[in-house]
């Protein structure tokens, strides 16, 4: 499952301030809020892919926890995917969270554990079931400050996962604010999708590209603001 998947190609090396746990966050867990506050109600969501050769068959629970399951997280929510879940294919399940009016939320992290139960007993389990991100949608959530960090510079990260099936996500940073245009293309520089295309103010953010009614093969995507442009592959693999 991809809930815990490595946060980048070198397997979250080197560590952010030489946090180990960054091993384990995942890009596949994500909050409807961007920036919550306390008292808000929001949605979180988790999509559970299935990288293996054998569709899983057998009805699995995913719980989520406020801080670290393993040692003093508090569980929120669980739900149960009780479908099947065809070979490199995937599922989304969503749950809400009330979040308390007086919960400091500058360093928090929702985890998420797929499976906790074993279940799931053929290859694509592989001990690798949690996975956590930061309850803020960016900034560092190791930094002792109240509020979310503003970036510095232009970035367009790699998407990820890369290779992808069907979605994958992709990262950016606004050092100022402006009009962002980011556009995917197909390997004969044909536009394919527009994801993002107005203003935005500085910040880190994230969107989601969706391929599955695209061939396999080769794309682009290409970030233009303010004199700024990048570009980046990404592959599709069906």
């Amino acid at each position: 499952f991809s809930l815990p998947w490595r946060y980048d190609q070198e397997k979250g090396y080197p560590f952010p301030q030489n946090d180990s746990t960054y091993r384990y966050r995942s890009r596949d867990i994500k909050l409807s809020t961007l920036l919550p506050s306390p008292g808000d109600t929001v949605k979180i969501a988790a999509l559970v892919r299935n990288f293996g050769l054998e569709a899983v068959t057998t009805p699995f629970t995913v719980r989520f926890y406020v801080g670290d399951a393993n040692s003093i997280g508090t569980q929120i929510a669980e739900t149960t995917i009780d479908t099947v879940i065809a070979p490199r294919s995937y599922r989304n399940v969503i749950v809400p969270w009330a979040i308390p009016a007086n919960m400091e939320l500058s360093n928090l992290r929702i985890y998420a554990v797929a499976d906790p139960e074993n279940a799931v007993t053929n290859e694509v389990h592989e001990d690798n079931n949690m996975g956590w991100a930061p309850v803020l949608g960016y900034g560092s959530i190791t930094d002792v400050k109240s509020g979310p960090i503003e970036p510095g510079k232009f970035v367009l990260y790699q998407s990820y996962p890369n290779p992808f099936n069907p979605v994958t996500s992709i990262d950016y940073e606004l050092a100022q604010p402006g009009k962002v245009s980011l556009i995917v293309y197909n390997i004969l520089g044909q536009k394919v999708k527009t994801l993002v295309n107005h203003f935005l103010p500085r910040g880190r953010y994230s969107v989601d590209f969706d391929g599955r009614n695209l061939a396999s093969g080769v794309y682009f995507y290409r970030m233009e603001i303010n004199g700024y442009a990048d570009t980046k592959k990404m592959i599709l693999m069906k």
